[in-house]
């Protein structure tokens, strides 16, 4: 017996270039299966592409729980740099063993189910990234974190493509 394969689409980061938000946001909602925004600018992006509102789900209550969103029509929304740093960690880990249930370990469930992923990536500076708390603390920027973290699902059997914008 043979399932239908999962779908998984990630945008994260607003692209480059303004000019070129319109044709990343209809690219990443035209296609197929499930939505997951990685970014509180970028869920902004989303939500007023989608006209709908951007609702702050949770308050980030530490760092170690940074913000979720709801945007009506993707699955998933959360903070960007920590959460995927937060998954780049865990990802390998049992997902039975991990106790926190906010936007990193639901993101990570969601990379679980999934069989093919479209990585989008926005390439816009974001000034946060080089604060010195993140350096820190060891949070790699999305241009870095990306390709590592594309590498493992490949490597758990996961067909990855990663876009820069």
């Amino acid at each position: 017996m043979y399932r239908t394969g999962q779908p998984v689409n990630i945008l994260t980061g607003p692209p480059q270039y303004r000019s070129d938000d319109s044709a990343m946001l209809a690219r990443f909602v035209q296609r197929p299966g499930l939505k997951i925004v990685c970014g509180g600018t970028t869920a902004k992006l989303v939500a007023n592409y989608l006209d709908v509102p951007l609702l702050m789900e949770s308050e980030p209550t530490s760092e170690m729980t940074p913000p979720q969103y709801g945007i009506r029509g993707i699955n998933l929304a959360t903070e960007g740099m920590v959460t995927l740093n937060q998954v780049y960690a865990i990802l390998d880990a049992d997902y039975a063993s991990i106790t926190d249930y906010g936007g990193a370990t639901r993101l990570r469930w969601l990379l679980g189910v999934a069989d093919t992923l479209h990585i989008i990536v926005g390439l816009a500076k974001n000034t946060a990234h080089t604060d010195a708390l993140f350096c820190q603390r060891g949070l790699l920027p999305r241009k870095v974190l990306i390709p590592l973290l594309a590498e493992k699902l490949r490597n758990a059997g996961k067909l990855v493509n990663v876009e820069f914008i």
